[in-house]
């Protein structure tokens, strides 16, 4: 059985799939998953924009916010 971590990556990483996916079909050809291990951006091939993804249960777009701010 998958430990809770493990779940937790293969989510984030079907979510970021799915909202690059999005932007590809949304006029950003080159819009790309950056996989689940990679530090940076959730989704490559959108210059100027900075894409984070987050598949979680709660709702925190301040804290959200933050982490882009600093990252």
């Amino acid at each position: 059985m998958p430990s809770a971590t493990t779940s937790r990556k293969h989510r984030g990483q079907a979510t970021q799939n799915i909202v690059a996916t999005w932007f590809s079909a949304q006029g950003w050809p080159y819009a790309e998953s950056a996989g689940a291990s990679r530090p940076g951006v959730d989704v490559t091939g959108m210059p100027g924009l900075a894409c984070e993804v987050k598949a979680r249960r709660g709702f925190s777009p301040l804290a959200w916010i933050r982490q882009a701010a600093s990252g």
